[in-house]
């Protein structure tokens, strides 16, 4: 565990993992703020993407289906036999990554680095890639994502961490405010891929640009809450202002501000966990990268890095014990 002064995290080369996320509340208390196992053979036993880096590709892609001028390619159909599903049967999630620890006067990194070879999940090129965790005195972390592959082909990585901010995770998220700079959000099918439309969230239990308590979006009647049985929703950024994301737990005083290079977040509210370990709503993981099945809808951006070409992302947290929202 790396400890500041009201920070501390464990970190898992396994699925380059989050364990656990310490931060003080009003009175100073500090408590785990992610959901984990309390054993590590649990991450290895059974895949959750709890707190895991996610990769090549985070999200879903219809069908598995990727093509460019260099031809078709199919990835693996790994949720369903119809989705391809955060990287496939072996992603980032499931490897162990070779680290290494760097010590400043102000901050930690934890390095994370590995070669996924070719044809790995479908994916072209070998692809060099490392997740470098930051850890500052000053309550902040940031993650930074860097690969390079021999081959065109497509990346979009994420972590899967997720918060409850109370520190008791018998409790649920639902009191829990949250914040997204957001004007417009993508609907989807039943299978869980974008329909392919950007819909505005004036009106609707999406809308959370001025801060919204997550209780009043899951108990929505509206369908798309109902056919996913709460949030599971990509969310395009406006990058409007300052902090792309905010959550907030007023009891404690717990907040988290997000600032992310990628241009939307996808918000889950936990809606598969079942009880064992984890109950329904238990968390909210907030996964910043590019919108999802992009590679079969052009109007959602580019996720295509060809060879040679250095990928970048960054997404910064900063943690706050005593927030206001006034």
């Amino acid at each position: 565990m790396i400890t500041g002064e009201s920070i501390a995290i464990s970190l898992l080369n396994y699925g380059g993992t989050i364990s656990k996320l310490m931060i003080a509340d009003r009175w100073g208390q500090k408590k785990n703020i992610v959901l984990n196992y309390p054993n590590e053979s649990e991450y290895i036993r059974q895949r959750s993407f709890i707190g895991a880096a996610v990769g090549r590709v985070a999200g879903r892609i219809s069908q598995g289906l990727w093509s460019s001028d260099y031809g078709n390619y199919q990835l693996e159909k790994n949720e369903n036999d119809s989705t391809h599903l955060h990287g496939g049967s072996v992603g980032f999630d499931t490897i162990f990554w070779n680290y290494q620890i760097v010590e400043k006067r102000d901050y930690v990194q934890v390095i994370f680095t590995k070669v996924i070879p070719d044809k790995l999940g479908g994916y072209p090129g070998n692809l060099d890639m490392s997740i470098c965790y930051t850890i500052f005195e000053s309550n902040q972390l940031s993650i930074e994502y860097k690969g390079i592959s021999d081959q065109k082909t497509i990346i979009n990585p994420t972590n899967h961490s997720y918060f409850n901010l109370s520190g008791n995770f018998s409790k649920d998220i639902r009191d829990h405010i949250l914040t997204l700079d957001a004007s417009n959000y993508l609907p989807l099918k039943k299978d869980k891929t974008p329909t392919g439309e950007m819909l505005s969230v004036n009106g609707t239990s999406f809308d959370f640009r001025q801060g919204r308590q997550l209780k009043n979006t899951l108990t929505s009647s509206e369908d798309q809450i109902l056919q996913e049985e709460g949030l599971n929703h990509p969310f395009i950024l406006d990058k409007a202002r300052d902090v792309d994301a905010r959550l907030f737990h007023p009891e404690s005083g717990r907040a988290i501000e997000i600032r992310t290079t990628n241009s939307a977040i996808i918000s889950y509210s936990g809606n598969h966990f079942s009880g064992k370990p984890f109950a329904k709503y238990s968390g909210l993981a907030l996964e910043t990268q590019e919108l999802p099945d992009a590679v079969n809808h052009p109007s959602f951006g580019a996720i295509v890095v060809e060879a040679n070409q250095v990928f970048y992302q960054k997404t910064a947290f900063e943690f706050f014990s005593n927030y206001s929202s006034n």
